[in-house]
């Protein structure tokens, strides 16, 4: 077999699949969407057999425009959504729909795990803050509203570990990086929590055994082959989570270097070399899939997701060039529009569940340009909160590396977050580091990248940086400054 590796990743409404080169070439590429169910009382599903359906379909598409033969392609990977959750039975078949980690209907269960557990016990155990967006909400949640099936669920399976055992693993199995977002895992163990299992009243049986990112799995099968193009018997590694995918394709690997990933939602991520804990519990620490490193992380819930909110209201799914034409009209500050980006709840720094997304200023001056920039500005700030809460930790942050496709997509946004947040950034080569990253982890485990340190691996090349404007800056400063007092305001805890 050759230096070629195939990968999957699985992303909050999408699904991406790659064939890389082992010099970190993206041979071949591929796409496809799937449905989420949004329902009332904050309920988000998406069916589990379309999504493996889908996924192995994508990577055969992949594998067919890359030109790679399937005999030179040495073995596969997964990145996947974490905290998500797929309830399965002992026949490893989904029971119902597959619950996103965007569902938020564990809310009230996860306030009475609090009655047990105070949230610094619980975050010193975790290394989480304890709520709902975490798998330990949704597990709770159809504990109380679908006890039938949580009694006779199996097990519960992030959606990549599912879609791993689809292709031919051996048997359902996660890795410290996707089980770090489950609320259930000991952070500086990265084992399974006996005591938050115990006070949650969840079985160990009902979870996967945990191995690291990269380790052998099983092979494709016999039925998954010609499904997803690869052949029978090419060698499968566990995966990991798409943000610690990402930081590893982004080569955000050592302290120093921060990673920006904009998707749906944003991470802001940096690596530390041991479990580091926030005082104020705003940030998340989490397993990296490099062994002996974890991550500080700043989430937030509706990043692009409030520009493709904004924009499909206005002209479709992305933004049309008439949109960001009228938006680059603007000057900054949006004509003293604000916007808080809080359409999923509030995530880091201040994880405000019941915060919803709000328009500030508005007046008949207002165009759709100045609403889209306001987006984009609110967005900017909740990431600044963010920068201020790493620089409180003092993490060095020397570097931020953008990746996914709202950085790639629209200049104007990376000059916006690097005026509001007051430091450069880099926009990475390959917008698709969360697919990259899961390639490097079969690499890993083809013995190409024995050794995931930036010095053993593809150089990680930018193509443009964005550098703050001095001009803007108390502007911006006087806006970041609104941006809070309005929050605090509307929905201090």
């Amino acid at each position: 077999m050759g230096s070629y590796a195939a990968s999957i990743d699985i992303g909050t409404s999408s699904i991406k699949a790659g064939v890389f080169d082992d010099r970190g070439g993206l041979r071949g590429f591929s796409r496809r969407s799937y449905r989420r169910e949004f329902q009332g009382s904050g309920t988000v599903l998406f069916d589990a057999r379309n999504l493996t359906r889908q996924s192995l379909m994508c990577l055969r598409e992949a594998i067919e425009k890359s030109g790679v033969r399937p005999v030179e392609i040495g073995g596969c990977s997964l990145s996947s959504k974490r905290a998500s959750v797929i309830a399965v039975d002992s026949q490893g078949k989904a029971m119902g729909k597959g619950i996103s980690w965007q569902d938020m209907s564990g809310h009230e269960d996860v306030a009475g795990l609090r009655e047990r557990i105070d949230d610094k016990a619980y975050y010193g155990i975790t290394g989480l803050p304890l709520n709902a967006v975490f798998t330990i909400g949704k597990i709770l949640s159809l504990k109380r509203n679908d006890p039938t099936t949580y009694r006779a669920a199996s097990q519960f399976i992030m959606p990549g570990d599912f879609i791993l055992r689809a292709l031919g693993a051996r048997d359902f199995l996660t890795d410290s990086s996707q089980a770090s977002l489950t609320g259930l895992l000991d952070i500086s163990s990265l084992a399974w929590s006996e005591v938050i299992l115990s006070l949650a009243g969840i079985g160990k049986e009902k979870l996967p055994p945990i191995v690291p990112a990269g380790s052998k799995a099983g092979v494709v099968s016999l039925s998954a082959s010609p499904l997803c193009g690869l052949l029978q018997g090419t060698p499968l590694f566990a995966g990991g989570g798409d943000q610690q995918c990402a930081a590893l394709g982004a080569g955000v690997i050592d302290p120093g270097i921060a990673g920006l990933s904009m998707g749906t939602a944003a991470v802001t991520i940096t690596p530390t070399l041991a479990p580091l804990l926030d005082p104020l519990r705003r940030l998340a620490c989490t397993a990296h899939v490099i062994p002996g490193r974890w991550c500080i992380e700043g989430l937030q819930n509706a990043a692009g997701g409030s520009i493709s909110w904004f924009s499909s209201l206005i002209s479709g799914k992305r933004p049309s060039r008439h949109l960001i034409e009228s938006m680059a009209a603007v000057p900054p500050g949006a004509g003293g529009l604000l916007f808080l980006p809080y359409l999923d709840g509030s995530a880091a720094p201040h994880w405000l569940a019941d915060a919803h997304g709000v328009f500030t200023g508005l007046s008949l001056s207002h165009t759709r340009g100045s609403l889209l920039r306001a987006v984009i500005e609110g967005v900017a700030f909740e990431t600044r909160e963010i920068l201020e809460a790493l620089q409180s930790l003092a993490l060095p942050v020397e570097e931020i590396r953008v990746t996914g496709g709202v950085g790639s997509h629209y200049e104007l946004w990376g000059q916006i977050m690097a005026d509001i947040g007051t430091i450069s950034l880099k926009f990475t080569e390959n917008p698709h580091a969360s697919l990259y990253g899961a390639a490097l982890l079969a690499f890993s485990g083809m013995g190409v990248f024995p050794v995931l340190a930036e010095k053993a691996l593809p150089v990680i090349r930018c193509t443009r940086t964005c550098a703050p404007q001095k001009d803007t800056f108390t502007l911006y400063q006087k806006l970041f400054e609104k941006f809070k007092m309005t929050r605090e305001r509307l929905f201090s805890p």
